[in-house]
């Protein structure tokens, strides 16, 4: 509410917005957000105003530039400080996701989901397969399976949108597991299916049962980079993946080498800044980790990974309208 054009707060007013909170404590932070240069603040009203530098970074999800889940993603990584300062010092591996709580998947939700339901799924899927992906989805009873799911936020999202299709959601982490399971029962969706990849990993589930036929779509949104194995995954869709089925995997997009980052990628700062706190502890979390980091996974890694794993056809582009992303268009 507060990015509307031309909307201004007193402190009481956004109190009671917010639903009943203390208006000298609000008051006191809102002072604090307009000495930072967030809010714009007027001495002859006493009101407050979202300046208009920060309404991209705070209130729309789909600039592109929308930070404000990375406050609940702090708090995940603040959890597990103690361990990762044990991990700098080479006492145990680095924290993996499990450890960051309900937190981070909220985290990933946040920022997910509008970039599936904004541009994944009408930017991106049009493009894939020349289109016939997306034609298959409206129309045939196809399976499909997000790997490194989370709370299956945008898997949910796939499910409303495709209903026709069959979607398995695969996760190890407990509590992204937890949430995954409670957004089921609460949308009640009947082609979506949550799956712990602990117990049921994705490279077994032909020969273990688990699915009787192999899968004609496999995603992956934001998680190769995170992998401390990342050949093991691209092993495994492999093993399940149908005559002429499609994997598409977006991932950050990346300059290459960490000195054209440095130089040249304008949000590096931030990229290393959450790759220090997040993805590389969950790319180290295993012995003999690969430990690529969130500017990891460039073209120029990605795709020998996918050649020497049994893929031949490869195709890389950026996600439209969201450049920020790298997409991988990948079929056998």
């Amino acid at each position: 509410q507060m990015a509307s054009r031309g909307s201004t707060w007193t402190a009481s007013r956004l109190a009671k917005a917010a639903g009943g909170l203390q208006a000298r404590l609000v008051q006191e932070w809102l002072a604090q957000q307009a000495a930072a240069g967030l809010l714009d603040f007027d001495p002859t009203k006493g009101t407050f105003s979202l300046s208009s530098a920060c309404v991209p970074l705070l209130a729309e999800p789909l600039s592109g530039s929308f930070f404000a889940p990375y406050a609940t993603l702090m708090l995940a990584c603040w959890k597990r400080i103690p361990t990762m300062m044990d991990a700098f010092r080479g006492q145990c591996l680095a924290p993996s996701y499990d450890e960051a709580g309900e937190d981070l998947a909220d985290a990933m939700a946040r920022l997910h989901v509008p970039e599936v339901k904004f541009n994944f799924i009408p930017k991106v899927l049009p493009l894939i397969q020349d289109g016939s992906l997306l034609q298959r989805l409206n129309s045939e009873n196809l399976l499909c399976a997000d790997v490194g799911a989370s709370g299956a936020d945008c898997t949910m999202e796939m499910a409303l949108q495709f209903p026709k299709a069959t979607f398995h959601a695969y996760e190890v982490a407990d509590p992204a597991l937890d949430r995954a399971r409670e957004n089921v029962k609460r949308r009640g969706l009947q082609n979506l299916k949550i799956i712990d990849a602990k117990i049921h990993p994705l490279g077994k589930a032909i020969s273990s049962g688990q699915v009787k036929q192999r899968y004609d779509f496999v995603m992956c949104y934001d998680v190769l980079h995170d992998l401390a194995h990342p050949e093991q995954l691209i092993e495994e869709v492999r093993e399940v993946l149908a005559p002429g089925g499609v994997w598409v995997i977006v991932d950050i997009a990346s300059n290459g080498e960490m000195a054209e980052n440095v130089r040249n990628h304008q949000k590096a700062a931030t990229y290393y800044g959450i790759s220090v706190c997040v993805c590389l502890p969950s790319g180290l979390s295993a012995d003999g980790g690969r430990g690529l980091g969130t500017l990891g996974f460039p073209p120029e890694v990605a795709e020998p990974m996918f050649r020497g794993n049994g893929f031949s056809k490869i195709r890389s582009f950026q996600m439209p309208s969201l450049e920020k992303n790298q997409v991988y268009e990948v079929q056998i």
